[in-house]
């Protein structure tokens, strides 16, 4: 997948943005996050009370080489599917 514009070649936009031809077709390699996933959701089922400063110490505690900001993300991606349970910080439900 390429971003040239129309009548340029991928070099020819690498030359206008000083940038190597290499970085200009550089795709990311995601990592699976499955089974880091699935344990921060049966803490978080767990230990409804527990926002995910809390899930990210106990997951240090367990082993996980990870971020507190992945957890937070992690965290937000699906709390907002359960709703009226207090998980990853902010106000309590009314």
């Amino acid at each position: 997948m390429t971003f040239a514009a129309p009548g340029r070649s991928a070099s020819g936009e690498s030359a206008v943005l000083r940038a190597e031809r290499s970085s200009y077709h550089y795709r990311g390699q995601g990592t699976d996050q499955s089974d880091l996933k699935n344990r921060t959701k049966e803490i978080a089922e767990t230990r409804v009370r527990y926002g995910y400063r809390r899930i990210h110490v106990l997951l240090r505690r367990e082993g996980w080489v990870i971020n507190g900001k992945r957890v937070y993300r992690l965290t937000r991606s699906w709390a907002r599917s359960c709703a009226g349970k207090h998980l990853a910080g902010g106000s309590k439900p009314s």
